[in-house]
């Protein structure tokens, strides 16, 4: 007789870094995932002065902050990134109206359009 376990594996829900939102898919861009890979990154803690690639890093955090998470989104900081992301939606916005206006003008007076 065999028994086979069919427990379910609950995947990990993933957590946006910035607005800590569920992440609901992602694509793996290589050359971006090889450029983070290789950036240099510093330890977080007072008193630690470490820097290097994600590889050392990590083995640094494994090894001298076992119980260390990272930092909660600060609400300023989150609050000025909704107010840029506001305003670029805004400018976006106007240079479509902009533009439309713009190509109505070249139509209503037989322009040649570039």
């Amino acid at each position: 007789m065999q028994c086979f376990s069919f427990e379910r594996v609950e995947v990990p829900e993933l957590l946006c870094p910035f607005c800590q939102g569920q992440v609901k898919g992602w694509t793996v861009v290589e050359p971006a995932r090889k450029l983070l890979i290789a950036k240099k990154r510093t330890c977080m803690p007072d008193k630690c002065s470490i820097a290097g690639t994600y590889k050392q890093f990590r083995k640094h955090v494994k090894a001298k902050h076992p119980l260390a998470r990272p930092r909660a989104v600060d609400p300023v900081l989150e609050e000025k990134q909704k107010k840029l992301e506001c305003e670029r939606e805004r400018q976006i916005n106007y240079v479509i109206d902009f533009s439309s206006l713009v190509l109505t003008r070249i139509k209503a007076f037989n322009w040649p359009v570039p």
